[in-house]
């Protein structure tokens, strides 16, 4: 697993092999705003394999997002969908899971209470 550290915001990333799909998996802790969102967008982009179909995030210790934060997962979701994968949320807190139903994400997304949970129901 590899580590990404910025101002207030800690990224674990690693591709698993989950039930013979291969899936990329980036953990959040801390903040993402004005002072790391553009450069997380931007090295996140560009860390990606974006051959792989599909995303695990997990977002149970993210506590803020703003907007440019939001877009680029947005954009994961986007990518997804167009490779037919699937983009699955491995844990929430309150503030992240209220803005998620906010912006009325893809049918796509699903979200189980924590990382266990969506590895363990990884289809």
């Amino acid at each position: 697993m590899a580590t990404i550290t910025y101002d207030s915001l800690i990224i674990d990333y690693e591709i698993k092999e989950i039930n013979n799909s291969k899936v990329e998996v980036l953990i959040f802790e801390g903040r993402i705003g004005n002072q790391n969102s553009y450069q997380v967008s931007e090295d996140l982009y560009n860390q990606l394999d974006h051959s792989i179909p599909n995303i695990l995030v997990g977002l149970k210790k993210l506590e803020y997002i703003n907007s440019q934060g939001l877009a680029f997962l947005l954009s994961l979701i986007k990518r997804v969908e167009e490779h037919k994968g699937a983009f699955v949320i491995g844990g929430v807190n309150q503030l992240i899971e209220t803005i998620i139903q906010l912006v009325e994400v893809s049918d796509q997304v699903v979200i189980f209470p924590s990382m266990e949970d969506a590895l363990s129901n990884w289809k």
